[in-house]
């Protein structure tokens, strides 16, 4: 019998359509309907779909395609924080099906309380990806964690966020990473929930994962092995 998660992304991979499996996901042209940062940075935006490319072990790069492996998985247990404060709710509640069917890797989700907000770092290690709208940070032990703020925020062109860090540096659990409103994203007609992604994490690798109730930024989402 197949387990709650792969029933959950096989629906997911139905709703998501053809061309949106693990490894495969659409790849654009850079800036081509992308959310590029101000100022004169080549970093430009991601779909749900780009990350995709990490369910078979390469990073999309800021340009939208496949970049390096990620590191190797240590033997490590990972303490992943929020980077928001808000409301625990889970990935299956997640109004993208990439992210409800974990396609993208097991995790959970955060609806950010209202207003001016900084997304801080889940984990102390490297960021390895970095958008207006999603980072990725990965820690010594090879355990990459994805934070998407809102979704379909792409769409937005990085309008309304603001890196405070740049691709590569290292940062500490806590340090902000990306200033926002989700406020003004919600009035833009985009949801500001945030899905917290394990990536490439095993469905049975995750432990103490919150689903339900209040959170603040930096207490412990979930923990992984």
């Amino acid at each position: 019998m197949r387990s709650d998660l792969t029933r959950r992304r096989a629906r997911a991979r139905a709703q998501a359509g053809p061309g949106r499996g693990p490894g495969w996901g659409p790849r654009a042209a850079p800036g081509a309907g992308r959310g590029c940062a101000p100022a004169g940075s080549t970093r430009c935006g991601t779909s749900s779909s780009d990350w995709l490319g990490f369910r078979s072990g390469a990073a999309p790069t800021d340009a939208g395609g496949a970049g390096p492996p990620l590191f190797p998985k240590g033997p490590g247990m990972t303490q992943v924080s929020s980077p928001l404060t808000g409301r625990a709710i889970g990935l299956a509640a997640v109004p993208d099906p990439v992210f409800s069917g974990a396609m993208v890797g097991p995790g959970t989700a955060v609806d950010p309380e209202r207003g001016p907000a900084e997304a801080v770092a889940p984990v102390d290690g490297l960021v390895v990806s970095l958008h207006p709208h999603a980072f990725v940070v990965v820690d010594d032990d090879g355990h990459g964690v994805l934070t998407h703020l809102g979704i379909d925020t792409v769409q937005l062109a990085g309008e309304g966020f603001e890196l405070l860090v740049a691709k590569g540096d290292r940062v500490t659990r806590g340090q902000p990473v990306v200033r926002w409103d989700t406020a003004a994203v919600e009035e833009a007609g985009k949801s500001p929930i945030s899905p917290v992604v394990a990536l490439e994490a095993a469905e049975d690798a995750l432990s103490e994962v919150a689903q339900d109730g209040a959170v603040k930024a930096g207490e412990t989402l979930f923990s992984w092995r």
